[in-house]
């Protein structure tokens, strides 16, 4: 997306906003040294490890690894594409952004097109028509039609395409936004026919795409058709009904998540505006960010089938792990929140609601339910099975409480549970003349000694992401494998690369870096308060680190070399 913009206009807008005066208005942060310190936006935590440096102008959060430019800040914080990101912040810095090129034309034409489309398929929706006693069977009001912009697709082979074809839209331009497809005989038909139609918008109101429910009986054709993606819809990254639920949200500080279109109709037309709906696509993060954008407080009301649980699952590790706080509410076997609705209305619907269960309760009942509590090995496993869910959790109170709930279901004391969380142990006594094994968890988090050469080469890198002007004479002479530190070779050559591309700050480096980790550590190495060089004495670090290098290799070529003699020397004896 970087192309709908020139390299060096992004730079621009980059570089006219301060970041940490962009970050402040989200985050409190104090002075730390050289750079900022706040509790980080994209994660629980409680201690600040939310690092922001006015001299690199990125961030670095050392909890959980986010970091990046402003733009990158802005995209992840508000749930916004690349271009949106920078148009944000040249509004912010008075830039005056130049017409986008063909693909900003196209995306205008596609939203143009999905306009008229919306309306031809309002105009079809006639009295007695197929949609209309669809509509009227599943009690839906001329108001609630009216505000969801529902319509019909006529079971016509090209209604659509020929409506617009009067418009002055070309047959291509209706292929590429998704609403006329190719027939088996090469012919262009429409892709929606004899469907009720959901016009699926985004929080600006524009008309995206469009959801389909088919009104043929035992039609062999899926029930529910979406558009396909296009330049203007992703279906990971769009909320039905969002545009109509966002200041309810806020106003209630609570977003329900349903999963269909009905579902979602249902309870805004009985009043219960605060609900979105995901609409045939798993929960996602970009979805997750739009929603943070009004409340950390998701809600996810799903089917109590097995394929709603385990949908319910996805859902609440993608909205933990952004920091959000989801909690899980499972309907009545066979039932649906419309069903609901109409079986008790809007208060039946609310009371399930007040009986959501936080999401680490809702998993821990549901290993519980998965394993044989009748016995110590089945309560000892669904135990063992959530020490991946609890390390997750950052906040020590609410890590207690999950550790106690999980002791109560399981019947195992909460520090011995609190012991293997943490690597330890367990307090057994070993059989005569037998070793011991250390618990896995313990082998992985004990830590490793770091060698001296290794504390040289992080001094080295530091020097290198600060200072990269100064990489001059000595630099040319290095190579990978002077570096013993694993990844660091590889952070070596891609500064080298960049350095010929004249790429010279390290928010660029980190930002051409393919590999992610990679770049968090990277990251990691140009906020942290480790030594770092002395001014002007890099080239003579680079020194050291490369006669290291060369003697590591010598040492490795001379024991090779006493090993081939000693294979030539048995190979003589037998």
């Amino acid at each position: 997306m970087a192309e709908l913009f020139p390299p060096d206009l992004i730079e621009r807008v980059r570089d006219s906003v301060d970041i940490v005066e962009l970050i402040s208005s989200y985050v409190t942060l104090k002075r730390s040294g050289a750079n900022y310190m706040g509790l980080c936006p994209f994660h629980s935590e409680k201690s600040p490890s939310f690092s922001v440096s006015p001299a690199k102008q990125f961030y670095h959060c050392f909890g959980c690894g986010e970091g990046g430019n402003a733009i990158s800040f802005i995209m992840k914080r508000e749930g916004l594409s690349f271009p949106q990101a920078v148009e944000q912040l040249a509004g912010r810095a008075g830039i005056t952004l130049p017409k986008r090129s063909e693909e900003s034309q196209e995306h205008s034409k596609i939203l143009e097109i999905n306009k008229l489309a919306a309306e031809f398929y309002k105009s079809q929706f006639k009295k007695n028509s197929p949609a209309w006693k669809y509509a009227e069977e599943r009690g839906l009001s001329p108001e609630t039609l009216e505000k969801f912009r529902i319509g019909y697709a006529p079971d016509a082979w090209d209604a659509c395409l020929k409506h617009l074809l009067t418009k002055k839209i070309t047959e291509a331009e209706v292929e590429k936004a998704g609403l006329a497809k190719k027939s088996s005989a090469g012919n262009l038909i429409d892709r929606f026919r004899d469907r009720l139609m959901f016009p699926i918008l985004d929080e600006r109101d524009r008309v995206v795409a469009f959801g389909g429910r088919s009104l043929i009986k035992d039609d062999n054709g899926p029930k529910y058709l979406n558009s396909p993606e296009t330049q203007v819809y992703v279906k990971g990254r769009v909320l039905y009904g969002l545009n109509r639920a966002s200041q309810s949200i806020r106003k209630k500080d609570q977003a329900l998540i349903v999963e269909g279109y009905m579902d979602l109709i249902a309870l805004h037309q009985a009043g219960v505006e605060n609900a979105v709906a995901s609409s045939g696509t798993a929960f996602t993060e970009w979805q997750c960010r739009l929603l943070r954008r009004h409340t950390p407080n998701l809600v996810m009301v799903f089917d109590g089938d097995e394929a709603g649980k385990k949908a319910a699952q996805r859902a609440t590790d993608v909205a933990a792990t952004l920091g959000l706080r989801p909690a899980v509410v499972m309907l009545p076997a066979g039932k649906d929140p419309d069903d609901v609705i109409k079986g008790g209305g809007a208060e039946a619907f609310l009371e399930i609601v007040k009986e959501a269960k936080p999401y680490m309760t809702y998993l821990i009942e549901q290993a519980c339910l998965k394993h044989d509590m009748t016995t110590g090995e089945g309560r000892a496993d669904a135990a063992r099975s959530m020490l991946p869910e609890l390390s997750r959790v950052r906040d020590p109170l609410e890590l207690a409480s999950c550790i106690n709930f999980l002791a109560q279901k399981t019947g195992i004391p909460a520090e011995k549970i609190e012991a293997r969380l943490k690597g330890k142990p367990p307090e057994a006594r070993p059989q005569v003349g037998a070793r011991t094994p250390a618990p896995l968890n313990a082998t992985l988090n004990k830590p490793r000694p770091i060698k001296p050469a290794s504390q040289h080469e992080k001094i080295v890198m530091r020097g290198f992401l600060d200072h990269p002007s100064e990489l001059n004479g000595k630099w040319k002479d290095v190579t990978a494998d002077d570096f013993e530190t694993p990844g660091f070779g590889v952070m070596a050559d891609h500064i080298r690369k960049c350095l010929a591309e004249n790429t010279a700050s390290a928010s660029d480096m980190i930002d051409r870096l393919e590999d992610a980790e990679l770049g968090k550590s990277m990251r990691a190495l140009a906020m942290d308060d480790g030594r770092r060089p002395p001014a002007g004495q890099l080239d003579a670090y680079v020194d050291d680190l490369h006669k290291a290098g060369e003697a590591r290799r010598k040492e490795a070529e001379r024991r090779r070399e006493i090993a081939l003699k000693k294979s030539e020397a048995d190979n003589l004896k037998s």
